[in-house]
This record gives structure tokens, C-alpha cells and sequence, in this order.
């Protein structure tokens, strides 16, 4: 709420038709503007703005980003595709919104795959090595909310391994391929200068271990 709060003030000395053509014209304008933003109405088109977007270093990087056809996933693919990454769109069962995204981008490359099967996973990330030539950056969205809150007494044993299933195993999986292949890019470079994986990232069982305590702290607030 309070992004809207620019909004506000505008609305409490502009006419409304005005408060319209300011979200139209959709760029902030510089601080140093001569002009009174709030009461000169032709101010909004009238300079240019000298904001400046800043290099995010992603031109033609290779994105996968899993879980695309999600709402949340898709808003990541059109960020990076924004920046100028080379973007994979994944789905598991939402193929209609994939290949809708895809056109969106332009043609992105698209992948079906199961995340909790660690074969479909390793396939994932063969077909975006064949797209890119190589994975510079995951993003691992994929995940489930279940449409019903239950207290944990009530929890169904099932729907709690299935949601630990795709919510944590496949992170997990989705994490190990990544890291496989970016160990493989820096064996390959044969740099003295480049820290190994094993050094600059955490361990599996330190992995599992954090996220298992986690989830169980989780459950015992929840069950107060």
C-alpha cells in the first residue's frame, strides 16, 4: 500500500483527469524537473526523464526458470526476458500457458518436466544446455499451495509428503543439476583462480539438515 501513496497526494490537487494521464504515461520524472510536477498539467510529456536503467549484466545469459506457466514464475521470465536473458519457460502440467508465454517472448524454448523425477530433471536441464549452450542462471519457482488450509492434526500424511515432494525435493534436485553443471563450466575453464563449488557453496547434508529444521520449527508454531 504504500507504493500508492505518490497517488494520493497526487489525487488530493489534481483533477482527476490529469491523476489518469500521470499513470498513463507510465515513468517517474527527474527530481530536478523545473517544472511543478504537481500543478503544470502538459508536465507529465513535457521532459524527458534522466532516469537511467542500470546494466543488470543478463544480455544472452541462459535462464531456466522453472515453474514458468505459474503466475509467478511467468512475471520472473518476463523480468529476465526484459533484460535481455535468453529465457526457457518450464512447465509441468500447464503446457497452454507455457506456449502462451513463449509467444509472449518472442519464441522462448519451452520444457516439460516433473520436477520430483530426478531423470526429468536431469532431461530439463539437457534441453536447456542445447538451447543455451549452458545454464548461467536457475530460477526455481516451481511449488504448490494447497487450495485448503487443514490444521496440522488434521493433515493428511499423503498431501504432506506430496507437497514436501515438490516444494522441497524438487528444489533440491532443481539446485543439484544447476550446481552439476556449473561445477562441469568451471572444471572446464581450468582457472587457478576460480573457487570450486564445493568451497563456495553448502554441503547436501548441511542442505537437508537446514531446511528439515526449518519445517519443523514451522510445525511446532503451528500447532500452539
Amino acid at each position: 500500500m504504500t507504493c500508492l501513496g505518490p497517488l494520493a497526494a497526487l489525487a488530493d490537487v489534481e483533477p482527476a483527469s490529469l491523476v489518469v494521464e500521470r499513470l498513463a504515461a507510465g515513468r517517474l520524472l527527474p527530481l530536478h524537473d523545473p517544472g511543478d510536477a504537481l500543478h503544470v498539467a502538459d508536465d507529465v510529456d513535457a521532459h524527458a526523464s534522466t532516469l537511467r536503467r542500470t546494466d543488470s549484466g543478463l544480455q544472452d545469459k541462459g535462464v531456466l526458470v522453472t515453474g514458468a506457466s505459474g503466475g509467478i514464475g511467468a512475471a520472473c521470465a518476463r523480468a529476465f526476458a526484459e533484460e535481455g536473458a535468453r529465457v526457457l519457460v518450464h512447465y509441468h502440467r500447464g503446457e497452454e500457458r507455457a506456449r502462451a508465454l513463449s509467444a509472449e517472448l518472442g519464441g522462448a524454448p519451452i520444457a516439460q518436466a516433473d520436477l520430483t523425477v530426478e531423470a526429468e530433471v536431469e532431461h530439463l536441464f539437457a534441453e536447456a544446455r542445447d538451447a543455451f549452450g549452458r545454464v548461467d542462471v536457475c530460477v526455481a519457482v516451481a511449488g504448490v499451495w494447497a487450495s485448503e488450509d487443514v490444521p496440522v492434526w488434521e493433515l493428511p500424511l499423503a498431501r504432506w509428503e506430496e507437497t514436501l515432494r515438490v516444494n522441497l525435493t524438487a528444489t533440491f534436485l532443481v539446485a543439484r543439476a544447476f550446481l552439476s553443471d556449473a561445477a562441469m563450466s568451471a572444471s572446464s575453464l581450468r582457472s587457478p583462480s576460480r573457487t570450486s563449488i564445493s568451497q563456495s557453496t553448502p554441503s547436501t547434508s548441511w542442505s537437508a539438515f537446514i531446511a528439515t529444521s526449518t519445517i519443523r520449527r514451522l510445525i511446532s508454531e503451528r500447532a500452539r
